[in-house]
């Protein structure tokens, strides 16, 4: 049931086709047709457009002209700082309102009251008259007479005076005030039309800043849209000069990489030891448990182990078994269990992918994880050996 190391020796040759060779040779020979290096001499970027230089232009020469106009608008608002508008001055407006009251007394009052006398005096001289007719006159009934007619002429006198002098006060204060409330009116639209033209100037440099504003936009904006178009013709002007430059090359390289991947002249040869087995399953490796002397640097067991190992041969799929075995269930076909070891691990027949030799063989995926070990291929693999000897332990 124990094993012994079996050392193997084995070497491959490659030849190179005539054709593979004619062709590198012809690869080769084109190295010298591949066009040299010239410095790019066409076109470059794409420089400014007329509507770009227009467009400086009128920014040098329209700087501040909306501010320009739209400063003459300082001083007139300058001016209105602090306005409050002309106020009602009472001491003017007494004096005022005398003024106007002399003409007042004089056309109206002293008329009235020299009417007012008048009256009083024929009335008093009725009173004499009546008197005397009645042999009265010159006595204290005359005096008493003349009293009367005088206290009531006085009466009616100061009452007309006073009413009139009233009615002439309001009428030359109201006059008086007018006067000076349409002079306050005045100053105050005065100042509303002064601010309205300030406003109005202010407003007007705003709107020629903003139309030179827009018109070096608009001229920018469509100058740019020349400048790129002009650039991207000159782009792909420099992209096909690049092309031509660099596209022979980069087809040759291609070949050349296509031709370098295609097998070439070499030999190789190698060692691999391998374990021989008295157990009776080696006997179903005569049917091929499959691929013996694949490990292969890189492959490493289910516990990250590194497994050392020869050379995978051409003729893998159809080797005999040896240390390692391909068996992933992936790469199998026409799989038929026939048997079991003595541990119940089941025994298969099976044939590889593309392979029309039966063979017989286990699961990787139902064997003990710590004789199973994964080629960098992604396939699992099992040493027989560990599943022989678990197998006889059993």
């Amino acid at each position: 049931m124990k094993s012994q190391p079996v050392t193997q020796s084995t070497s491959q040759q490659t030849t190179l086709p005539a054709w593979l060779s004619g062709a590198s040779q012809g690869v080769a020979g084109k190295l010298g047709s591949l066009p040299s290096y010239s410095a790019y001499t066409g076109p470059g970027p794409a420089g400014l457009t007329p509507q770009q230089l227009q467009a400086m232009g009128l920014s040098s020469s329209n700087v501040g002209q909306g501010q320009a106009i739209a400063g003459q608008a300082y001083n007139p608002l300058n001016s209105l700082t602090g306005f409050g508008g002309q106020m009602i001055d009472p001491t003017k407006l007494g004096a005022d309102t005398q003024s106007l009251m002399s003409p007042y007394i004089q056309s109206v009052i002293d008329p009235a009251t020299a009417a007012i006398d008048r009256n009083t005096q024929q009335a008093m001289n009725q009173a004499d008259t009546n008197l005397a007719a009645q042999h009265a006159f010159g006595g204290s009934r005359q005096g008493v007479a003349d009293a009367t007619v005088a206290t009531q002429g006085a009466l009616q006198k100061s009452q007309l005076t006073s009413q009139l002098m009233s009615q002439g006060y309001s009428a030359a204060q109201a006059a008086a005030l007018a006067e000076q409330q349409y002079n306050q009116t005045a100053a105050q639209s005065a100042a509303g039309t002064r601010l309205g033209a300030a406003n109005a100037l202010s407003g007007l440099g705003g709107t020629i800043s903003g139309l030179n504003t827009s018109d070096l936009q608009n001229l920018l904006a469509a100058g740019g849209v020349g400048q790129q178009s002009q650039t991207a013709q000159n782009l792909f002007q420099y992209q096909n000069w690049m092309n031509n430059l660099t596209m022979p090359g980069q087809l040759l390289g291609q070949q050349a990489g296509i031709l370098g991947s295609l097998p070439h002249d070499t030999s190789q040869t190698g060692q691999s030891t391998q374990m021989s087995y008295s157990n009776p399953l080696m006997g179903l490796a005569g049917l091929g448990l499959g691929l013996g002397s694949l490990g292969l640097p890189g492959t490493t067991n289910a516990a990250g182990q590194a497994v050392a190992g020869g050379t995978l041969g051409g003729s893998a799929l159809s080797s005999l078994g040896g240390l390692l075995g391909l068996s992933d269930r992936r790469t199998k076909e026409a799989i038929e269990p026939i048997g079991k070891l003595r541990d119940g691990t089941p025994i298969y027949r099976f044939r590889y992918k593309g392979d029309a030799i039966p063979r017989v063989g286990v699961m990787s995926d139902e064997v003990d994880p710590s004789a199973v070990y994964r080629h960098p291929s992604g396939f699992d693999m099992v040493d027989y050996g560990r599943v022989i000897d678990r197998a006889a332990a059993a």
